[in-house]
């Protein structure tokens, strides 16, 4: 086992379970402003 992924992961881990909402709010936003980049990014070259 690697310490620093452990504590990676242990810290992930607790975010998730003590703040549920805002980390899926966080998820989706993320994952929102990568589809929006691509976009942008399809649109500059055509």
């Amino acid at each position: 086992m690697v310490y620093h992924n452990w504590k990676v992961y242990r810290w992930a881990y607790n975010q998730l379970h003590s703040q549920r909402v805002v980390v899926s709010s966080e998820k989706f936003t993320t994952v929102t402003a990568k589809k929006l980049t691509t976009l942008r990014q399809l649109l500059f070259v055509l």
